[in-house]
């Protein structure tokens, strides 16, 4: 179940009251400028302008960067209504400026949604194709939450950031709240919200317990994504989702680059950074409502880009459909607060679509995920996000549903859960190869017999490991030279699938060599193109 966010704007204006403004251009003290060859101001879609209204644009600190001339041009599409022309000032290119506008029929000071960033001798807009400044509105978020932990995130402004006044909306039903590092509180009824945690930020993400399910609505001004940086620290990062719309992980986090090397959501999926191939995983979008789990190589700075609203949230980790032979395995991700992700693949036999790895703890089920190809290695793995509701210790299991013959395979690897553990990645994954009615079965070291051979231009084979330990399979020329490493480290006693691609190599007699410890075996291929 995914958290779903709905947002309805609200004909209510940001609205500061004043006498006329103080609003003053101060040519001298800037070096360099840009030019708003023509802007118009609407609010809700009605053009303003009248006797006595101002348009200027401020710096971060308050300071008057440029003060609007109204015209009124003779010609084109805009003909007789009043549009503005502004010249900008700045000691530097990329500094940040917003606007503010006075009407003077109601003596107030509104605030205009759009920033620019200060680019020396730009001329933006004209009076026949004016840039559009909107005045700002408040809008309502929407988050569905379910019975159990929720990762939510807001995108607005409140007007109050107080956690009872965020949090309002459902006062009967959330009961307790925690935050990565500000502190946490407790619904105590009558006597309302009480601990460390007494407001809320929007860069943030906050673990929020509710008693049922019930809506969050969060009235506020939209947040505005360029001037709302957010510092993010070597190691996990609990990070809100600031823009409007949905997004594509890629170009939400494009601002921390490789910085970034791992993503989580509560139950939509992960992602990881693999460099050069780019971000891959189930969690292809991110939006509105959640939050996420971001993980950093060291110290950076996120800034959200705005998005187009086009990102498809069902590109996203589907619910996994489960058959009659595995209905069992259902469960609920929001009874449990701690989250982990396991790359795992099955080693012991082939697997197809609709396959399904299962990780349980005391036959309990704790996180379910289907075959996925993984298209930099052109291999297929299983990621899993495990759940627990104790940060470490719990003894995991696996099984794997084989959809092609209704089977249920148990596996006799085990791992012990850590919150936020992320195990292996599509080119190293967990491998599941010791089922466990294989295990009655004695097994001793060895190669099996390659098969085509000879060969053009692939072969296969199987090496069976009678203990745990460090194994290399490589393969020999007959001058003695490696031509191709095929494993090289530590694994668990078993039987595990090879294949060979030789497509780079000549026509000849090859040796594949194992080795573990002290047991050492060669085998000879042949390849013939």
């Amino acid at each position: 179940m995914r958290l779903l966010t709905k947002i309805l704007i609200i004909p209510t204006m940001a609205i500061l009251f004043a006498d006329s403004p103080n609003w003053e251009d101060d040519p001298g003290a800037y070096e360099f400028t840009a030019t708003i060859a023509g802007a118009i101001v609407l609010y809700d879609g009605v053009q303003l302008g009248d006797d006595g209204d101002l348009l200027a644009a401020l710096d971060a600190d308050g300071n008057v960067r440029g003060v609007g001339l109204m015209l009124f041009p003779p010609f084109g599409p805009y003909q007789g209504t009043p549009v503005y022309e502004v010249q900008l000032r700045s000691n530097a290119a990329g500094d940040l400026l917003h606007f503010q506008y006075y009407d003077a029929s109601s003596d107030e000071v509104l605030d205009i949604s759009e920033t620019y960033e200060f680019v020396i001798n730009d001329v933006i807009g004209d009076v026949i194709d004016p840039w559009t400044l909107n005045i700002q509105t408040t809008v309502d978020l929407g988050i569905d939450l379910i019975a159990g932990w929720n990762w939510i995130s807001f995108n607005v402004d409140p007007e109050d950031a107080s956690l009872a006044s965020v949090l309002a909306t459902v006062s009967e039903t959330a009961t307790f709240i925690n935050s990565q590092s500000s502190g946490t509180a407790t619904n105590y009824g009558d006597y309302g919200w009480y601990g460390g945690l007494t407001s809320l930020d929007p860069t943030q993400m906050y673990l929020l317990d509710m008693s049922e399910a019930a809506t969050l609505t969060v009235t506020g001004v939209p947040v505005d994504v360029a001037s709302r940086p957010i510092d993010l620290i070597s190691g996990w990062n609990w990070i809100g989702y600031l823009p409007q719309n949905a997004g594509d992980v890629a170009t939400a986090l494009a601002s921390v680059g490789d910085l970034a090397t791992f993503i989580n959501s509560q139950s939509s999926g992960t992602a990881t950074n693999y460099g050069d191939y780019g971000w891959y995983g189930g969690l292809t979008t991110l939006e509105p409502g959640s939050g996420y789990l971001l993980d950093m190589s060291g110290e950076g700075t996120l800034v959200y880009p705005e998005f187009d609203g086009l990102a498809r949230l069902d590109a996203n980790k589907q619910e996994v459909v489960l058959k009659d032979a595995i209905s069992d395995w259902d469960f609920n991700y929001a009874d449990y607060e701690f989250i982990g992700t396991i790359h795992a693949s099955i080693e012991s036999r082939i697997d197809f679509d609709k396959d399904v790895v299962g990780v349980f703890v005391d036959d309990q089920c704790r996180g379910i995920a289907e075959r996925m190809y993984f298209p930099f290695d052109d291999s297929y793995f299983y990621i899993v996000q495990v759940y627990s509701n104790i940060a470490e210790g719990e003894e995991m299991t696996f099984k794997y549903f084989d959809s092609e013959n209704g089977e249920v395979v148990e596996y006799a690897e085990t791992m012990m859960f850590t919150s936020n553990m992320v195990v292996g990645d599509g080119f190293n994954t967990f491998s599941l190869s010791r089922e466990v009615g294989d295990l009655q079965q004695p097994m001793t070291y060895g190669i099996s017999d390659a098969y085509p051979n000879p060969f053009n231009p692939v072969t296969s084979f199987e090496y069976t490991l009678e203990k745990d330990g460090m194994v290399q399979v490589a393969v020999y020329d007959i001058n003695g030279r490696m031509v191709s490493e095929l494993v090289n480290g530590y694994q668990s006693a078993g039987s595990y699938p090879v294949v060979w691609d030789a497509q780079e190599l000549s026509s000849g007699v090859y040796m594949v060599n194992m080795i573990s410890g002290d047991y050492s075996t060669v085998q000879k291929v042949m390849l013939i193109k």
